[in-house]
């Protein structure tokens, strides 16, 4: 849902004349349902300022909740998002990345490797080591980076018998955990 010139509706919730009621709106939501905090995931076109006074706005009349943020694969958003630092309880880097798949299709797939190896290509962008430097370099201590596995609901096989992708959905009509 966009609207203008390409802007997410939310870059308008948290305008300086919207982001005091948008925050309300969002604990007053949550709160009495019974949860603790707010994860919020805007992936497209975020307006970091924006960002900024939702989570400062957020922490104030919130102050117990657990504030999070998704972001971006490589941490090369991290600069942008530092700026909320002291008002969230957690960054999680996005780690999976999206590859190549049938018809154009993109599927998630683990983030690796852990370390950022070097070769001829130069160094992997999507290594856990690259992320957490690009947040260390950001001002983000690694205590605020939750960094793991994402959770779709759905198994990957290697289709492709390359051993280097998971392009393809694991089904079965038995039970139990797919192999190889």
């Amino acid at each position: 849902t966009k609207i203008g010139d390409n802007k997410l509706y939310w870059n308008s919730a948290t305008s300086e004349a919207n982001v005091e009621t948008f925050a309300a709106n969002i604990k007053n939501l949550l709160e009495p349902a019974g949860f603790d905090g707010v994860d919020l995931d805007w992936e497209e076109n975020v307006d970091h300022e924006g960002m900024l006074r939702l989570t400062r706005e957020l922490r104030e009349i919130w102050p117990d909740a657990i504030i999070t943020i998704p972001t971006g694969i490589t941490g090369h958003d991290a600069p942008d998002f530092a700026q909320c630092r002291d008002y969230v309880d957690a960054f999680m880097p996005m780690t999976y990345i999206p590859i190549r798949q049938w018809s154009g299709w993109r599927v998630p797939v683990p983030l690796t490797p852990l370390y950022a190896f070097r070769d001829e290509l130069g160094e992997n962008p999507y290594s856990i080591e690259y992320v957490l430097n690009n947040w260390e370099d950001a001002g983000v201590p690694s205590s605020q980076i939750v960094m793991g596995v994402g959770g779709f609901g759905a198994v990957w096989t290697d289709t492709s018998g390359n051993g280097r992708v998971a392009t393809d959905p694991y089904l079965s009509t038995t039970t139990g955990s797919p192999e190889g």
